[in-house]
């Protein structure tokens, strides 16, 4: 029995969805970088809602890369290993280290 027509069907509709995840997963990131720049021009108080967009897209691509193995781009992959311990100490120290110019959390 050949299954290549069900095989090539499921390369391409992988394919395309591979594809728009990428494109959801640049929107992230490029959220991030928003985040941080608006960070940077916040007092510490005023940046709190903007440290809890941040978390909650820490906890989307935390899940899209351990729950379901999707292979995020290095630079997210950082941010979720970064941004995973959610405390009021992390949320000092990474407010400073923006404040100081940091624009990308590395670990």
């Amino acid at each position: 029995m050949d299954i290549w027509g069900i095989m090539e069907k499921e390369l391409i509709q992988y394919r395309d969805l591979t594809s728009s995840l990428r494109i959801h997963t640049m929107y992230y990131e490029d959220r991030c970088h928003s985040l941080i720049s608006q960070i940077k021009a916040s007092s510490f108080d005023e940046s709190q809602e903007l440290f809890d967009e941040l978390f909650a897209i820490q906890s989307y691509m935390s899940t899209a890369l351990y729950k379901y193995s999707f292979q995020l781009s290095d630079k997210l992959q950082s941010f979720v290993y970064c941004f995973e311990r959610q405390s009021d100490f992390m949320r000092k120290k990474w407010y400073e280290d923006f404040k100081n110019g940091l624009d990308w959390p590395e670990y």
